[in-house]
């Protein structure tokens, strides 16, 4: 949920940016279209890895909080 919302905003507001400061093209030539690319992936790939991270605390905090309520009380070893 996490990474596509990410990726999801990432990718608009690198859309505006390119829009906005659109000397990336005369700049670079047609290296703009590949550097654009880069960035893109290096950002969606970021996003990508922090859900990822985001995911594996929760399954975490979800497995420590349900093993806390499935101990019966009385029944200690």
């Amino acid at each position: 949920m996490i990474a596509v919302g990410g990726w999801i905003g990432l990718s608009y507001l690198l859309a505006i940016y390119f829009q906005d400061f659109s000397t990336y093209g005369k700049s670079y030539g047609s290296f703009g279209v590949a550097l654009a690319f880069s960035i893109w992936l290096y950002w969606t790939g970021f996003v990508i890895l922090v859900g990822a991270q985001f995911n594996s605390e929760l399954i975490r905090e979800y497995k420590a909080a349900s093993s806390e309520t499935s101990a019966e009380p009385g029944l200690a070893a």
